[in-house]
C-alpha cells in the first residue's frame, strides 16, 4: 500500500476505535466459518471490478509494464478509497487517476478506463431495474410515483450512456462539444462571479481530455 493509504487507515482506526471495540465483542456471536467465506468472495468482487479497468488499459497497451500484483493492489486501494470517502465514486476516480498517472497513464485514458467499469455496472443495474419496474407495474400495489421515478432512472441511465458513446465515437463531435462546453463553463463562471473571473477553462483543455478518451 502507499503511504497515503496507510495514513487513511490509521486515521480511520483512531476515530472508529469505539465502534471497532464493539464489533470485536460482537464477533463472539458470529459464525466465523461464514465470515471467513465472505472475505475471499468480497476480495474477488473488488478485484473483478478493478479488472474491468485494467483490461481496457492492457488492450490499449498502456500498462504492459505493470505487474499483475500492482494492478491488484491499485484495485483494492480504489475500493478502499470509495468506502472511506463516500462520494458516489468521485473520490475513487480521482485517486485512481492520480495513481495511474504515476505509471505513465494519461488522465483521459485513466478516466475512460473507469468509465468502462461504471458503464458495465450501469448496464447490470439497468437490467435489474428494468425487470423490477415491470414487476412492480404488474403488481399494481406500488405507488405510481415510485414506478415513474424508477422508469425515469432506467431511461435516464440508458440515455446518458448512449449520448456519451455517441459523442466519443466521432472526433468532429468531440471538437464541437469541447468548444461549446468551454464557452458555457466560462460564461457561467463570469455570471456567477459578476465578471471577476472571465475564464476558468482554457481553450483546448476539454478538447484534449476528450480526445484522450476517444
Amino acid at each position: 500500500m502507499s503511504i497515503i493509504t496507510l495514513v487513511f487507515i490509521a486515521v480511520i482506526v483512531y476515530f472508529s476505535r469505539h465502534e471497532l471495540s464493539t464489533a470485536w465483542e460482537m464477533l463472539g456471536r458470529v459464525d466465523l466459518w461464514v465470515l471467513a467465506l465472505i472475505l475471499p468472495v468480497a476480495a474477488i468482487g473488488y478485484l473483478a471490478a478493478g479488472e474491468m479497468i485494467f483490461s481496457y488499459l492492457r488492450q490499449k497497451r498502456l500498462i504492459d509494464h505493470v505487474s499483475i500484483w500492482t494492478q491488484m493492489r491499485i484495485s483494492m486501494e480504489l475500493n478502499f478509497v470509495n468506502h472511506v470517502l463516500p462520494s458516489g465514486g468521485v473520490s475513487g476516480i480521482s485517486y485512481v487517476n492520480w495513481r495511474l498517472s504515476k505509471l505513465g497513464v494519461r488522465t483521459g485514458k485513466a478516466t475512460m478506463a473507469q468509465a468502462v467499469r461504471y458503464v458495465a455496472g450501469f448496464a447490470a443495474i439497468v437490467s435489474l431495474l428494468f425487470v423490477a419496474v415491470i414487476a412492480v407495474t404488474i403488481d399494481g400495489t406500488v405507488n405510481r410515483w415510485i414506478i415513474l421515478m424508477s422508469s425515469t432512472l432506467v431511461f435516464g441511465l440508458i440515455a446518458a450512456t448512449m449520448i456519451g458513446a455517441f459523442l466519443l465515437r466521432s472526433k468532429v463531435r468531440i471538437d464541437r462539444f469541447a468548444v461549446i462546453a468551454t464557452r458555457v463553463c466560462n460564461a457561467f463562471v463570469r455570471r456567477v462571479t459578476f465578471g471577476r473571473f472571465k475564464r476558468v477553462v482554457a481553450d483546448g483543455v476539454i478538447h484534449e481530455f476528450l480526445n484522450e478518451m476517444h
